[in-house]
């Protein structure tokens, strides 16, 4: 049985400092996470980190066809603008009844809540992936 601790703050499970987890799957995707599935099955894209209004607001000045979201904030209004443009969530706070969870299968998006990621490298801009399980992927790495 796999248990976390919950007394971390959604931004401390962003990253763990010192710990870098090296599983790699047969398509060469590097592990770095897991959370819950909240919404679809998965998808993969390009991961952009939202943590301000000022984040959404930059993204909203390109193309989010193969955005993958990375917030750490359960709440859904300040992503709502982008919602429709965007391919997927991964936030590393709530659950399957967080609002962003709720929005999120309303528009169709897949999402996965509670993640906790493990990598020691910048992942804004990186390809990653996550699974009907809930694993997230470094999709492509040196």
């Amino acid at each position: 049985m796999m248990t976390r601790e919950l007394s971390k703050s959604p931004s401390e499970r962003l990253r763990v400092p010192g710990c870098v987890v090296r599983f790699t799957t047969e398509s060469g995707m590097m592990k770095i996470g897991h959370g819950e599935i909240t919404s679809g099955k998965g998808c993969t894209g390009v991961l952009r980190v939202v943590q301000s209004i000022q984040d959404v607001l930059e993204l909203m000045q390109g193309d989010l066809s193969e955005t993958i979201v990375l917030t750490t904030s359960a709440s859904a209004t300040t992503l709502t603008p982008i919602f429709p443009k965007i391919k997927g969530i991964i936030c590393t706070a709530g659950g399957p009844t967080s609002h962003l969870a709720i929005v999120a299968r309303e528009f169709g998006l897949p999402c996965v809540m509670g993640s906790e990621i493990h990598y020691d490298g910048q992942l804004d801009g990186q390809r990653v992936s996550f699974n009907d399980e809930g694993e997230i992927f470094l999709a492509s790495h040196e």
